[in-house]
């Protein structure tokens, strides 16, 4: 079936988007509007009979060129969504927080919906069939983390393979030894049966033996060591005196599915926009501290953020976690800022635990590149002498 003619005001925004060396076509438009993605086209009467014409709302250009760069052919258009969502399109090969575009709502939740439905992948399914049938929780667990320590004992000896041949890994999970094998077996265990499954101390025990070693990283650093350990004190109190745990969600891989499907169309859409912002901010905000701790220690803003990090084990948790996506490529950390926003509604108390550990920081990031300026003027003087 010949597709129709594109309309004139289409032919206008193409012509634009070409211009600003974009090569959207007009196919491209209509699978975005019947995504939901761009606003359809307006109707306008010309008057006295004359009928009328089309014409594209003011903020279709903005949202075209944003996906004309956010598009990466042979991926979900949902991905793109989330990339203009969260991280700035253009950015290249720096973080930059993302521009305010006016997405429509629905684009957005149906993009988050796919990013959580898309973590469902053939390894969680392959353990829930392994907890299938058993006739006690207990029973369930032990299944689940037998067929996980198979699954990464696996991956371990073909990656070892690859690395003895020097040929690339494409695996998003690197394994380097037993420690890696052991992490990532409780880690995924409580991804698929939940952390009170699990328990506290084994979900901190993977945490601590850091299996988010993706892209070949550093181990923990012993500061992020201790903030965990102080995070794992606090929530035994918290289960000694009847309350949740507080911090151990943020240490998931990644929440459990069917949780967060039920959770998410429920969020305010303001308030997921306003967790977008606090991480987005964060991202650009938080490798600032850390150099500053090195290079202007005594500065009375590093200072006070180092005794919000000792003071609310949180706090210390968001900032590392937001500077390494702040460290990382666009192209990669637009999941980091994704992970991060659905991560914080993973338990009813997850929004609020992020504004008071905001609140902490309240107001020593307030202006972050004055305090880079600072780090600069500190480092170039010690270059000088």
């Amino acid at each position: 079936m010949p597709r129709t003619a594109p309309s004139r005001a289409d032919e206008e925004l193409l012509k634009r988007l070409r211009d600003r060396g974009h090569s959207v076509t007009a196919p491209q438009l209509e699978r975005w509007r019947a995504a939901g993605i761009l606003p359809a086209n307006e109707r306008e009467a010309l008057g006295r009979g004359n009928g009328s014409t089309s014409r594209t709302p003011r903020e279709t250009l903005q949202i075209a060129e944003a996906l004309a760069m956010a598009v990466r052919q042979g991926r979900p258009l949902h991905e793109a969504v989330l990339r203009v969502f969260t991280v700035h399109p253009g950015a290249g090969d720096d973080f930059r927080a993302t521009d305010r575009l006016p997405l429509p709502e629905a684009a957005i939740r149906a993009a988050l919906q796919w990013y959580v439905r898309r973590h469902d992948d053939p390894l969680m399914r392959r353990l829930r069939q392994a907890a299938h049938g058993a006739r006690t929780s207990q029973e369930a667990a032990d299944a689940v983390l037998e067929a996980a320590r198979r699954y990464f004992d696996r991956a371990l000896r073909r990656q070892r393979r690859l690395r003895r041949r020097d040929l690339d890994l494409f695996d998003p999970i690197r394994l380097h030894d037993a420690n890696d094998v052991q992490a990532w077996t409780l880690w995924i265990a409580a991804t698929a049966l939940g952390t009170e499954e699990i328990g506290l101390d084994a979900l901190y025990d993977a945490h601590l033996r850091n299996p988010v070693r993706t892209l070949n990283g550093p181990r923990l650093d012993r500061s992020l060591i201790d903030d965990l350990e102080k995070c794992r004190d606090e929530d035994r109190r918290r289960e000694l005196r009847g309350e949740s745990p507080t911090y151990a969600p943020l240490l998931t891989w990644y929440p459990g599915t069917e949780t967060l499907l039920r959770v998410l169309p429920r969020i305010d859409f303001t308030t997921l926009c306003r967790a977008r912002d606090v991480f987005s901010y964060l991202g650009e905000a938080a490798p600032i501290y850390q150099a500053a701790r090195r290079v202007i220690p005594d500065d009375p803003d590093v200072r006070h953020l180092d005794r919000a990090c000792a003071q609310e084990p949180l706090v210390a948790l968001v900032l590392h976690a937001t500077a390494a996506m702040g460290r990382r490529p666009a192209t990669d950390a637009w999941k980091s800022l994704t992970r991060l926003v659905i991560g914080t509604f993973s338990t009813p108390s997850g929004w609020h635990d992020l504004e008071q550990a905001c609140l902490a920081m309240h107001p020593a990031l307030d202006d972050p590149w004055g305090m880079y300026a600072r780090v600069s003027a500190a480092w170039s003087a010690s270059h000088h002498r």
